[in-house]
């Protein structure tokens, strides 16, 4: 999508070494065709997703260590789904850690809604799944984690967002926590969140 590395329309953007270091969707990287029966959507990419060049990479630079990423795989390896039927997509395109930046701003996501409904338009998924709190925002119309869940859910913006493409509107949408807080959690020796994942995972 070269018309991404030429989006000026945020302060991200603007800053040409952050536009440039656009992390393709998993579609892309691997270079797939076909549709997805699962999107997972991120925020924005991570530490290691920018080091790796992968979205919701499972690979880190620290021995003995795991990241967000290699979490969600392994749950959905637990669940036997094939991995060639999952894409991930990010809301936001131009790498935020690069900078150190961490807060998702509504200028981000706005000017980045159209590039989303491309890519979903492109390789429409059989079932979205918004990981964290800030994408299950976005994409549900402000809707909170918990009521997000199970496939009872539809593609829905807030006001004074980009709408929703009329062809998307009938893909289902879930939601789930975020892989970094998750892992987090289950460092501090709680798995509750790893359990909940699992269960929100398992709906695909």
């Amino acid at each position: 999508m070269s018309a991404e590395l030429q989006c000026v329309k945020c302060p991200l953007g603007l800053q040409s070494d952050l536009r440039s270091n656009r992390l393709p969707s998993r579609w892309e990287t691997e270079g797939r065709t076909g549709n997805p029966r699962i999107t997972l959507v991120i925020d924005n990419s991570s530490r290691e997703d920018d080091i790796y060049g992968e979205s919701l990479t499972e690979k880190t630079p620290l021995k003995n260590t795991q990241t967000g990423g290699q979490l969600v795989w392994d749950l959905i390896d637990q669940l036997q789904i094939p991995r060639d039927v999952v894409n991930v997509v990010s809301l936001t395109r131009c790498s935020m850690f690069t900078k150190g930046l961490t807060t998702l701003k509504d200028e981000y996501v706005k000017a980045c809604l159209p590039y989303l409904w491309e890519e979903l338009r492109l390789h429409p998924p059989e079932l979205i799944i918004c990981l964290g709190l800030d994408v299950t925002k976005y994409l549900t119309a402000g809707k909170r984690l918990a009521s997000a869940r199970g496939i009872n859910t539809r593609l829905k913006t807030l006001k004074g967002f980009d709408p929703v493409p009329d062809d998307l509107l009938d893909i289902p949408v879930t939601s789930t926590s975020s892989p970094g807080a998750v892992w987090a959690q289950v460092v501090a020796g709680n798995g509750a969140g790893r359990s909940q994942m699992l269960e929100d995972l398992s709906l695909a």
